[in-house]
């Protein structure tokens, strides 16, 4: 993989596709030595010293003792790309008309929620309740475009392992996030109206007295139009990187990350924190931010490296930063601007 011979274009693959590749081969030898179909995998570790930020405490200097896989390549940082709300709006549109309603809702549901790929599509059928005035609006006295209610997601999350569903989906740590009330109504009508057609296919091919067994294997609320299966992330993962992107490199988890910046700027554009450049305003918008990592962010994520966090706060700096320039008449003659 370093050398590029395992390359579609016999390039070296990066660092972190690199070991992402090898941790699922590690992951699978652990699993079939948890199922008696192989001995103990000899895979090295070691124990290292990190700091990692929490929900309560993003820059926390108390380091922590994990154990890692040897041989891990060192990554860099993406630095955040956003695209802007028209450009965004396009590309979404684009999903939509090409490949339907069920794959734009995922899209769009990503990009309001911040879920990561396999919580979108293991969300279960009754992640909210059948009658919307049972559900839990967190900010009644909002607005109603502004409105959130709140849902608990554990299938396929990230985290410990807790187990597996009837539909063979890992459960993993429950965590509470806020989704608008906008897109639960979106959800609602989509499980009347298209899951209703999609688990109709499903169950068409339920084998003789086995129907629920059948039934209980389609419990995600997304589902694959015209079988009714779930829908895996290499199907959603074409869908989202064949539509041309609203910026170069635009991922899925770029999708999270749009929804952390979108609520840090405008969080702080309520707050009238974006605009000022004084000095005093600049300390204020700082801790601001930081108040909204910690309480609204690293909670809605699930998880928030401290890279992470770091690359949350330069985009910001570099959204609200000027460039020092000289005065016209010290310009090199040169410079026609």
């Amino acid at each position: 993989m370093l050398s590029g011979i395992w390359s579609r274009k016999g390039e070296p693959l990066a660092p972190r596709t690199i070991n992402a590749r090898v941790d699922h081969a590690c992951y699978f030898l652990v699993w079939m030595h948890d199922h008696d179909l192989r001995g103990s995998p000899n895979i090295p570790y070691k124990t290292v010293s990190l700091v990692r930020a929490s929900s309560t405490n993003i820059f926390s200097t108390k380091p922590i003792k994990v154990v890692v896989r040897q041989g891990r390549l060192k990554t860099k940082t993406k630095a955040i790309r956003m695209p802007s709300d028209d450009a965004l709006s396009i590309w979404l549109a684009a999903v939509y008309k090409r490949f339907g309603h069920t794959y734009g809702l995922i899209c769009e549901s990503i990009l309001c929620t911040a879920m990561r790929a396999e919580e979108i599509l293991s969300l279960d059928e009754n992640c909210i309740d059948k009658d919307p005035s049972k559900w839990f609006i967190v900010n009644p006295t909002r607005p109603v475009e502004d409105q959130q209610i709140k849902i608990a997601i554990s299938r396929g999350v990230k985290g410990a392992w807790g187990g597996n569903t009837d539909d063979r989906v890992k459960v993993g740590p429950e965590r509470d996030i806020l989704i608008p009330l906008s897109l639960a109504y979106a959800w609602h009508d989509y499980r009347r109206k298209e899951r209703m057609k999609a688990f109709a296919h499903w169950m068409r091919n339920a084998p003789q007295g086995r129907r629920k067994e059948h039934a209980s294997k389609a419990a995600c609320l997304f589902l694959q139009d015209g079988s009714g299966a779930k829908i895996t992330r290499s199907r959603l993962y074409y869908r989202w990187k064949t539509i041309t992107p609203p910026v170069p490199g635009w991922s899925i988890h770029d999708g999270r990350n749009w929804w952390a910046c979108a609520k840090l700027w405008r969080a702080l554009s309520h707050a009238g924190l974006v605009n000022s450049l004084a000095e005093p305003y600049e300390g204020a918008r700082n801790a601001y931010a930081k108040d909204v990592i910690r309480l609204e962010i690293i909670p809605q994520l699930g998880h928030v490296d401290e890279d992470t966090v770091d690359a949350y706060l330069k985009w910001l700096t570099a959204m609200v930063s000027t460039p020092v320039k000289l005065k016209p008449q010290f310009r090199s003659p040169h410079n026609v601007n």
